[in-house]
């Protein structure tokens, strides 16, 4: 027999039936990690979650740790195998709900994009030259909370660093990233936090299709906002070169 006796998921009220194999369980934003216990029928049946295993004797709980849990949905697999050999299976799912707070910047005006496919969403208009200590004042989330890291999400850029394209801010809650928004500097197409030849070159190659522009980097080479990066975004780009 390969069925469990008991099965317990942390914070969770639940009767558990061994001959139901699937269940969801649900966690507030909160809540970062879970413990499932659980305990054989019978002495010399197995249990493999991931890369641990158990023997258990039928008068112990075993536990295993989920140390985070990811925004959405996280699957556990609890793999059993009786005496015999005859394998079974519990898939648990785990889903820890998103946070409610979002960067947002009404009172400057920054327009920010929060798209309904789940992707990142884009701060638009971020001004060249702006550093990392001025955008957050002009979020209206808490300066504290937002965090803004390199495009590679590294390393955290101090607040008196000019922004480019790429970079990422991060609402920051009690340790946790319950948002994230990649900035936009508009002419910066290649994200060194600099409108020179450079974008230039790359809003080029996007035009001759040797080498696409994709995401911020494809919304900071439309520097006029027409949703097509063109000819006119070049000498637009051109421009703010010859007048820096």
């Amino acid at each position: 027999n390969w069925k469990l006796s008991d099965l317990y998921v942390s914070n969770q009220s639940f009767a558990f039936n061994p001959n139901i194999q699937d269940y969801k369980f649900t966690y507030d934003f909160d809540v970062t990690s879970a413990v499932i216990s659980f305990k054989p029928q019978v002495d010399g049946s197995s249990v493999k979650i991931g890369e641990m295993k158990y023997n258990a004797p039928l008068n112990l709980l075993q536990t295993y740790t989920v140390p985070y849990l990811n925004i959405g949905e996280n699957e556990i697999m609890i793999e059993c195998t009786a005496e015999d050999g005859t394998p079974g299976y519990y898939r648990i799912i785990l889903e820890r709900e998103a946070s409610d707070q979002v960067i947002t910047s009404e009172a400057y005006g920054h327009q920010i994009t929060t798209p309904e496919d789940g992707a990142v969403g884009l701060v638009l208009d971020v001004a060249r030259g702006t550093t990392g200590g001025v955008l957050k004042t002009q979020l209206d989330n808490d300066d504290s909370l937002i965090k803004i890291f390199d495009k590679l999400d590294n390393d955290e850029i101090p607040d008196g660093d000019p922004l480019g394209t790429g970079m990422i801010a991060k609402l920051i809650i009690n340790k946790n990233e319950a948002d994230r928004k990649l900035l936009v500097v508009p002419g910066d197409s290649n994200g060194d936090t600099e409108v020179d030849i450079y974008d230039l070159l790359a809003i080029v190659d996007h035009i001759l299709e040797s080498t696409l522009l994709e995401g911020p980097y494809y919304e900071a080479g439309d520097y006029d906002r027409t949703e097509e990066v063109d000819i006119y975004d070049l000498l637009s780009v051109v421009d703010v070169i010859i007048n820096s």
